[in-house]
C-alpha cells in the first residue's frame, strides 16, 4: 500500500514538473531577426513575444531611428499598429510584410536571418557598427569625434597608456549617440578635469552631471582609495563589509581636517561617508553627499584639496 502510494505521488510531482515546464516554455520570449525594407529603406527588423503578445522594432539603415510598436500574432498573422506610428502586418507562411501609411500600402519580403548567437545581440550589434564618426578638433592629448547621424560629440584619448579606455570612451560616445537619434534627447557637454595615469572626467546634462574617474593603466573605474587611504594595512575590497566599516568609522574623521569646512551644518559625519569626487587639475575635489536634504546647508559647495598634500598622487 505504501510503494502505491508512493508511486502515485511521484507520478503527480512529474506531471506537476511537466505542466511547469511547458508553461515555461510556452511563455519563453521568442524572437525573430530579418532584413529588408520597410518603406523605402533598408532596414533591419526584430519581432519578438509570445503566445498572441508581440513586438516589433526595426531602425532604418539611413538615419538608424529605431521604430517600436506592439502588436499581436493571431493565426500565425502578426499586426502591429499604435496612433502616430506606421501599421505592420507580417504573415508568418512568407514572412512577407504589408507597410501602410497614410492609406498607402507597399511589401516587400523579409529575409530570416539563421543564427545561433544570441538575436537581440545582433540586432543591437548591427546597429552599433553603422555609426560612423569623424574628427572635429583636438589639442595635445585627446581629441573631439563627432558621430554623423546624431551629431553627438565626445573626445578619445591620442596617446593612451592602455588602448582600452577609447574603446571604454567609444562605447558611452555610441549609447549617447543611439538615446540622441532615438529620443532627441538634449545635448550635453563634457569637460575633461584632470588627465596623468588617472583620467577625470564630466558629463554636464544640464541640470545635472555624471562624473567618470579612471584608472589609465587598468581601464578600470578609479576609487577613493587608489588616491589616498587613511588607515593602516591593506586597503579594503571596494563595497565589502571591512570597506564599509572603513567609510563609517574612520573616513569623514581622517577627511575632515584637509577639507577646513566654515559652514557648521558641513561637520557631520554622515555627509561626508560618501562624498561625490573628481580630480580636477592638480586637486582632489569633492562635494558632501546626502540622500536627506539638510535645510538652510549649502550642499553644492565644492571642496578642494592639492593632491601634493595627500599619499599615492598620480
Amino acid at each position: 500500500m505504501y510503494m502505491k502510494v508512493m508511486k502515485i505521488t511521484q507520478f503527480i510531482v512529474a506531471m506537476l514538473v511537466l505542466l511547469l515546464v511547458n508553461s515555461v516554455q510556452a511563455h519563453q520570449e521568442k524572437s525573430y531577426i530579418f532584413t529588408g525594407v520597410v518603406g523605402k529603406d533598408s532596414a533591419m527588423v526584430e519581432i519578438l513575444g509570445h503566445d498572441e503578445v508581440w513586438n516589433i522594432r526595426y531602425f532604418n539603415f539611413s538615419n538608424l531611428k529605431e521604430t517600436y510598436v506592439s502588436g499581436s500574432c493571431i493565426n500565425g498573422i502578426f499586426q502591429f499598429e499604435e496612433q502616430g506610428f506606421d501599421a505592420f502586418k507580417i504573415n508568418k507562411k512568407n514572412w512577407v510584410l504589408e507597410w501602410k501609411k497614410n492609406r498607402k500600402k507597399v511589401k516587400h519580403k523579409l529575409i530570416l536571418m539563421d543564427t545561433t548567437v544570441k538575436k537581440s545581440e545582433i540586432y543591437y550589434k548591427k546597429r552599433l557598427s553603422l555609426l560612423k564618426f569623424k574628427d572635429y578638433v583636438e589639442n595635445d592629448h585627446w581629441k573631439v569625434v563627432e558621430e554623423v547621424y546624431s551629431g553627438v560629440t565626445f573626445f578619445r584619448l591620442k596617446k593612451p597608456i592602455n588602448d582600452s579606455i577609447n574603446t571604454i570612451l567609444n562605447q558611452l560616445h555610441s549609447s549617447y549617440a543611439l538615446n540622441k537619434i532615438d529620443t532627441e534627447a538634449d545635448s550635453f557637454s563634457f569637460q575633461v578635469t584632470h588627465l596623468s595615469k588617472f583620467l577625470s572626467f564630466k558629463i554636464d546634462y544640464g541640470n545635472e552631471n555624471e562624473i567618470f574617474n579612471y584608472d589609465l593603466t587598468t581601464c578600470r573605474p578609479l576609487h577613493f582609495e587608489d588616491i589616498v587611504f587613511f588607515n593602516e594595512g591593506k586597503v579594503p575590497t571596494y563595497q565589502s563589509k571591512e570597506w564599509f566599516d572603513y567609510r563609517y568609522k574612520v573616513f569623514p574623521n581622517k577627511l575632515m581636517p584637509y577639507l577646513k569646512v566654515e559652514d557648521t551644518c558641513l561637520e557631520k559625519d554622515e555627509i561626508w561617508q560618501f562624498p561625490t569626487w573628481f580630480l580636477e587639475n592638480e586637486n582632489l575635489a569633492l562635494k558632501p553627499f546626502t540622500p536627506f536634504e539638510i535645510p538652510n546647508c549649502n550642499m553644492s559647495k565644492v571642496f578642494y584639496i592639492p593632491l601634493n598634500q595627500l599619499n599615492n598622487t598620480p
